[in-house]
């Protein structure tokens, strides 16, 4: 959900396609598919896992985020780590 945050804004010309975790929570609060709420700290977390180098699906402009890529290339990588982790 976070990570689809970040792609559905990459076209957006007011924010550049440019989130920080708070704005993510705005979005996210009312989701349906969570019993409970994720906190802007939770987001931030996640926010920095995907921004990690061995992830990098999102990446850190100062205190923003943006998506590096698709939701597909997000879970192609995904993919490609559960593989490597089962053998």
């Amino acid at each position: 959900a976070v990570v689809e945050c970040l792609a559905d804004e990459s076209d957006n010309p007011d924010t550049q396609g440019l989130l920080y975790g708070r704005d993510i929570y705005f979005s996210l609060r009312k989701d349906a598919r969570f019993d409970v709420a994720p906190t802007v700290d939770e987001i931030t977390s996640i926010l920095e896992f995907f921004a990690s180098p061995l992830i990098g699906c999102v990446n850190k402009k100062k205190d923003a985020y943006y998506a590096n890529g698709t939701l597909n290339d997000v879970s192609q990588k995904f993919g490609f780590y559960a593989t490597l982790c089962k053998n």
